[in-house]
């Protein structure tokens, strides 16, 4: 048989002992004349194995920093060892033990107690970040449960559903502790692509199942937990080539009873931030007709876009049109009336007008007049004939669109109820990530955990 020898580094312990098993797991199962293996449980053995190996890397990585002497600095402080002692880590590939100093403060009876190798490692508790990060990456995507079961499937975070709610909500209550400072930090850092010709500004609702106390609910006059929907708050801030179609959106979402302001916030300051780094940006607001949308998307131009194109999504427009043309004839007569119609606006600058005049023939029927009204409310939100013109977008798609990926994918499920506080870190986590800011925005949320800590003199 021939030898290979590998030089491991004295202080490379663990590694080097789970390293040693590995080679026996693979030499056993790659060995010459036996009969095929069950691919299936070899390959699993050989992953755990190999798991075993990182966890062994990650205990000398961790031996490594901590405290060379007994007493050290940290914020300010002196702080004392009470001795080496044991304790387990969790990495991506599973928990680890080593053994490391604790301190405490000098001078301090039964105060807290300062875990070095924690602090120097910015570690999340005893998760290290990239398992933190995974894990609540998996929770943002789906329940507790369903990320246990993925994290089995594939072979990675061995760990319980408690545990992927518990890290993942940790994580997403950090982030929302730094979210205004962090998501500006993120948009500034962001690259403008090549071809933006212009950026729209969203806003739109979606209704979400949240847990209510029910005073005296019950037939037995007792309260009683009850499902009641109230609507969250998306926002969008899309970049648009010169034919008007998205590049790039970055999302925003905010949770029944939140602060809606603070949203509207993060959507100004992204968009005053596009118009300071490319000078001449044609600004859209994009939304439906509610009274609230239309109110803030002009509170979050006011000041910042001197000429912003104010426009009703073309899609509700068409939906409300397409009703009043089958109440004016129906069947296939009203199809055809309704795509004239929607030929007009999209060519034609008085196509509102020119609407009207017909439906006007028509009315005493509700929903002729509701669409007249309609007409008179928002027609001057209708100018899609120009917009095309000038390659911007006129419909909503995106904010919608995020209404569903963000809010109804991972929110809104068969049974599910949320309280304010839980169901604002996991929403947010998601539109983090649905944003494709993920790496950076969690890398900035757990940079304030990495802590120096020297030796004392």
């Amino acid at each position: 048989m021939t030898a290979m020898m590998i030089q491991v580094p004295p202080h490379c312990k663990h590694f080097a002992a789970a390293l040693v098993e590995a080679v026996e797991v693979v030499a056993r199962l790659a060995k010459v004349g036996r009969r095929a293996p069950d691919m299936l449980h070899a390959e699993s053995g050989i992953a755990t194995a190999i798991a075993k190996v990182e966890c062994g890397a990650m205990a000398d990585v961790l031996t490594s920093l901590d405290a060379d002497g007994d007493e050290v600095i940290f914020d300010g402080k002196r702080w004392h060892s009470l001795g080496v002692m044991p304790t387990t880590y969790f990495t991506q590939a599973g928990p680890t033990t080593v053994e490391r100093k604790l301190f405490r403060e000098s001078g301090v009876h039964n105060g807290p107690t300062l875990d070095v190798v924690a602090s120097r490692a910015g570690l999340v508790g005893d998760w290290t970040p990239a398992a933190a990060k995974a894990m609540a990456h998996l929770l943002q995507q789906g329940t507790g449960r369903e990320a246990e079961t993925t994290a089995h499937e594939v072979g990675r975070l061995p760990y319980s559903r408690s545990s992927f709610e518990r890290v993942g909500h940790e994580v997403g209550r950090l982030y929302l502790g730094r979210r205004a400072e962090i998501d500006q930090r993120l948009t500034e850092a962001a690259a403008v692509p090549d071809g933006v010709r212009s950026v729209s500004v969203a806003l739109d609702r979606v209704a979400v199942p949240m847990e209510e106390l029910e005073i005296d609910g019950g037939e037995d006059g007792k309260d009683r937990l009850t499902r009641v929907w109230h609507m969250a708050h998306v926002g969008t801030v899309t970049l648009h080539d010169a034919d008007g179609w998205a590049i790039a959106t970055t999302r925003y979402a905010c949770m029944p009873g939140g602060d809606i302001d603070e949203l509207d916030g993060a959507l100004q300051g992204d968009l005053v931030h596009l118009l300071t780094r490319r000078r001449g940006l044609r600004v859209v607001t994009l939304g439906d007709g509610a009274a609230e949308v239309r109110s803030r998307l002009d509170a979050i131009v006011d000041g910042v876009a001197k000429s912003a194109w104010d426009l009703l999504d073309y899609w509700h427009v068409a939906e409300k049109l397409a009703l009043a043309a089958q109440a004016i004839a129906k069947g296939t007569s009203g199809k055809e009336i309704a795509a004239r119609w929607k030929g007009w606006l999209l060519n034609l600058d008085d196509a509102p007008s020119r609407i009207r005049e017909e439906l006007s023939a028509h009315a005493g029927h509700k929903v002729v007049d509701d669409t007249l009204t309609y007409l008179d409310n928002h027609g001057h939100q209708m100018d899609y004939a120009a917009a095309r013109r000038e390659g911007l977008p006129i419909g909503s798609g995106n904010v919608e669109a995020s209404c569903k990926s963000v809010v109804r994918m991972r929110m809104v499920r068969g049974g599910a109820r949320w309280k304010h506080e839980p169901g604002d870190r996991v929403l947010h986590l998601r539109a983090l990530a649905q944003s494709d800011r993920w790496n950076d925005g969690i890398a900035e949320t757990l940079r304030p955990l990495k802590r120096t800590i020297r030796v004392a003199s």
